[in-house]
């Protein structure tokens, strides 16, 4: 699970980083240029507010995706997350003992 704050700060950046920086960042791994461009999407059309919610619930917001991009909806908030985590872009929160 990750803070708001983090999701917020997440939404920011990767709203205001062009996207061949993103590829560079982020790409490799179980994240590939399907999962960057679904997650361009809902970034684009959706408020931070909106993101965290469908982040939080693994949710995707009703945009048009083509039937690659459907493909990969479940499970592409993880992947993204990961990719994200690897750069340092977001920390899992530490579960209190």
């Amino acid at each position: 699970m990750y803070s708001h704050d983090e999701l917020k700060s997440l939404h920011g950046f990767l709203r205001s980083t062009a996207e061949g920086n993103l590829k560079k960042m982020l790409l490799g791994g179980r994240m590939t240029e399907v999962h960057l461009r679904v997650l361009m999407k809902v970034i684009r059309n959706c408020d931070e507010a909106t993101f965290i919610t469908h982040f939080e619930a693994n949710t995707l917001p009703k945009i048009k995706f083509s039937t690659e991009e459907k493909a990969t909806a479940e499970k592409c908030y993880e992947i993204c997350a990961e990719a994200c985590s690897k750069v340092g872009l977001l920390t899992a929160a530490k579960k209190a003992a």
